[in-house]
């Protein structure tokens, strides 16, 4: 089984902020059998990510995604996805009652933008985010999945071990990938090789 791990946001390709994520994804998804075959990144413009998620998509049956879900101006992601997935954005009361229960809990106003949180596709099987705001997404097609997850490490940490993983490990049969290393000293690569 084969998976690409597409990353979306500006942010990472003018080099402000460093890819973790896909290194992290990486390691978990080779620890249940799932090779990782390619990973790429695209800007926050809906024909990047449509281009990006062909491109992802072309050769292997799982697509995981980070970026984009938030709730700000350059968050393109979801309204891209209710489109290249044919469907609609729905208002989702748990959503936005998880959300506001957060910021009472933080003891801060929440923001009028937390209503666009709540709105998700229609057709897609919400990831349930309860360290964050932005749920991810999963969306199957042609007998392949796609994976949508926040950008925020730790909130994409967190939906990988709770949601994603535990479904990619029902829905898929993998088989252990084996690795090994060898430690050498003294001799040069070249040599070695």
């Amino acid at each position: 089984m084969t998976a690409h791990l597409l990353t979306i946001g500006d942010e990472i390709l003018i080099g402000q902020i460093t890819d973790t994520n896909s290194a992290w994804m990486s390691r978990e998804l080779n620890l249940r059998g799932i090779r990782v075959s390619g990973k790429s990144s695209v800007g926050d413009d809906p024909a990047e990510i449509i281009a990006g998620l062909e491109h992802a998509s072309a050769k292997v049956q799982l697509v995981i995604s980070t970026g984009g879900l938030g709730p700000t101006k350059d968050d393109l992601t979801k309204n891209t996805l209710a489109s290249y997935f044919g469907s609609r954005l729905v208002f989702h009361q748990d959503i936005y009652d998880r959300i506001a229960a957060y910021f009472t809990r933080i003891e801060r106003p929440m923001p009028p933008s937390m209503h666009e949180q709540s709105m998700q596709p229609d057709n897609a099987t919400i990831l349930t985010n309860k360290v964050g705001t932005a749920p991810g997404l999963w969306f199957e097609r042609n007998d392949k999945v796609f994976v949508f997850l926040p950008g925020v490490p730790f909130e994409m940490e967190y939906l990988m071990t709770h949601e994603v993983l535990p479904r990619i490990v029902e829905r898929f049969q993998t088989r252990p990938i084996a690795h090994r290393t060898l430690l050498t000293a003294g001799e040069g690569e070249s040599n070695i090789a």
